[in-house]
């Protein structure tokens, strides 16, 4: 009986130690920038993609990015960072799937193109959760999922 009581007692111990390992703020992938200015390329047309673009531009400033919309002119700072981000709901399924793309980009002149430097890319596709048939919860959480590997901004001392 002891035995078995130290066991169960281990278990414990163990689960709870990787749940506060699992809490930890530690930044563990990042990139140093003079401004982490963020332009988003306006994609986004209808009020859902409204929604979804505040979902975005909430998840990068948790990421310390300092996000504006990229004007009809494209212009920007070289060296700042510029982000394409485009979804999809697909399949002939009552509850359709949500893919969702970001790519970040670093501008080498001062116009934002597709053709600058790809700093990171990321696509996720969401089929759960099933609340609703529009997936409005399923793209929003594709965002999250999209956005998680974003690597944080840290400012530059200088």
């Amino acid at each position: 009986m002891p035995r078995r009581l130290q066991a169960i007692s281990l278990a414990f111990i163990i689960l709870l130690a990787q749940n506060i390992a699992a809490k930890s703020d530690h930044i563990y992938y990042k990139r140093e920038h003079d401004t982490c200015r963020l332009k988003l390329w306006d994609t986004f047309d209808s009020k859902e993609d409204q929604k979804y673009r505040d979902v975005l531009i909430e998840y990068l400033e948790e990421k310390n990015y300092s996000v504006t919309m990229l004007k009809e002119n494209k212009r920007i700072i070289t060296g700042d960072y510029h982000l394409n981000f485009s979804w999809l709901r697909s399949g002939t399924k009552m509850f359709k799937d949500c893919s969702v793309e970001i790519k970040m980009y670093q501008s080498k002149v001062n116009l934002a193109r597709k053709s600058d430097d790809l700093i990171f890319e990321n696509a996720k596709k969401r089929s759960f959760p099933r609340h609703t048939p529009s997936g409005v919860e399923r793209c929003k959480r594709a965002i999250k999922d999209v956005t998680r590997a974003l690597p944080h901004c840290i400012l530059l001392k200088k």
